[in-house]
């Protein structure tokens, strides 16, 4: 355990810093809109319905972390102004509404996304005094900013280009492709390296030549750092969430292309999209929740209701789905007693994860001890719920010859919440033991 100390050094005057921040963003979006227009030279012959692989963000970025959130957004702003300016791309013409919807998705909308970065400024600039907090905060806005702008892109296309694939790129051209996963897939070719390079170029900055990043003197705080800032817990939370989310939305996309309804998604009455889907969405709100506890963690703040409720939620949303999906199966003419049993002991085990969270929730707003023994019921029935819908599919559609993609969802699905769920029942029996 170590203390970093720092030098309080006086801020200049705010005129000063005003005109000060007025020229860094003119100068840093200039150079975001040479750098776009360089990449797009290179780019064009690759991605022919726009966009490029550069690292154009990497000015937002900076602005966002040396001067906060909405010069962030003003830069990524003015960014996407000065490339209407030279000349902006439309797919659909059918009407002015979409092309001008179209136009400020990709262009007025996306780049100042990018800005939400600055959220983390804060966090960084408190961080300054440890290189490991400090680069991971950084990381995290990168990727925020960076996940807002390719939403923003991904939603460009997806409604504007339509179903007509006859302007879609490479082997998509005149196919059947859903336009939601063509235009996710399309987009990510480009945004995925583009955020990684970026936000690898911020943390080399961060890491070699800090005062790129933040201005001196804007360091907040430097408070005591612990050996294990963040929880093994929060850590195997965010990691599931990952895994949910990139199994269950790469299956989703690559059961899609050619497919409009759930006669492509394999031979098994359930596996549809809306599953996939769902899954991708706790994925998602998984991933979140981590990060939500990694910040906290962090800052070595208390639990709080949100800790709770994160995970009350959760439970919610795969209670009423599993017991949605439980009815419908019911309710097929040709009754399968093994994925019926499976997913009603899933609904059932889901909603008593509600219930623990709910009673954690409560019982720790009245302050009372026996709220964390309430909240670690509730995450591992949550998990168990999990596991026991993933394998529970998986058996049935290994036995109904589904797609192997289908399989690798179902049993990935199962095997994370399933090795959570142990991994965590080890971690208590451990600190039992030590107590």
């Amino acid at each position: 355990m170590s203390l970093h100390s720092e030098v309080t050094t006086s801020s200049p005057s705010k005129t000063h810093n005003v005109v000060r921040a007025m020229a860094e963003i003119a100068i840093f979006s200039a150079l975001g809109y040479v750098l776009d227009l360089f990449a797009g030279l290179y780019s064009a012959s690759i991605f022919p319905n726009g966009g490029s692989i550069g690292i154009a963000m990497v000015c937002v970025f900076l602005i966002a972390y040396r001067w906060g959130l909405w010069q962030g957004i003003l830069t990524g702003l003015i960014m996407g102004l000065l490339d209407i300016a030279d000349g902006f791309y439309v797919i659909s013409g059918a009407n002015w509404w979409n092309a001008f919807a179209q136009v400020a998705l990709d262009y007025w909308i996306a780049y100042p996304l990018a800005g939400f970065a600055g959220v983390f400024a804060r966090s960084v600039k408190r961080a300054a005094g440890t290189k490991r907090k400090m680069l991971l905060f950084a990381s995290l806005g990168c990727l925020l900013g960076g996940a807002l702008k390719y939403l923003s892109h991904v939603a460009s296309g997806a409604i504007f280009w339509g179903a007509d694939s006859s302007s879609f790129a490479w082997q998509f051209k005149e196919s059947d492709i859903n336009p939601w996963a063509y235009s996710a897939i399309y987009n990510i070719a480009y945004m995925g390296p583009d955020i990684v390079l970026s936000t690898l170029i911020v943390d080399v900055l961060l890491y070699v030549w800090p005062k790129a990043v933040i201005r001196p003197g804007e360091i907040i705080e430097v408070k005591e750092v612990r050996s294990h800032p963040v929880s093994w817990r929060t850590l195997e939370t965010f990691v599931a969430g990952i895994i949910l989310l990139v199994t269950n939305l790469t299956v989703y996309l690559i059961l899609a292309i050619g497919s409009y309804d759930d006669d492509g998604f394999g031979k098994s009455i359930l596996y549809g999209p809306k599953t996939l889907l769902v899954l991708s969405l706790i994925g998602a709100l998984l991933t979140g929740y981590g990060i939500y506890e990694i910040v906290r963690e962090l800052k070595e703040r208390k639990d709080n209701a949100f800790s709770w409720l994160g995970f009350a939620f959760l439970g919610a949303i795969w209670g009423i789905y599993a017991l949605m999906e439980t009815i419908k199966i019911g309710m097929e003419e040709t009754f399968a007693p093994l994925p019926f049993t499976f997913e009603l002991l899933s609904s059932l085990v889901g909603f008593l994860s509600l219930a623990f969270m709910i009673t954690a929730w409560i019982f720790h707003l009245q302050k009372k001890a026996s709220a964390s023994k309430f909240a670690f019921l509730g995450e591992t029935c949550f998990w168990l719920s999990l596991a026991i819908h993933g394998f529970g599919f998986g058996i049935f559609a290994t036995l109904q010859g589904s797609e192997a993609s289908i399989l690798v969802a179902d049993y990935v699905t199962g095997s994370t919440a399933l090795l959570i769920w142990v991994i965590t029942q080890i971690e208590v029996a451990i600190k039992q033991r030590k107590k």
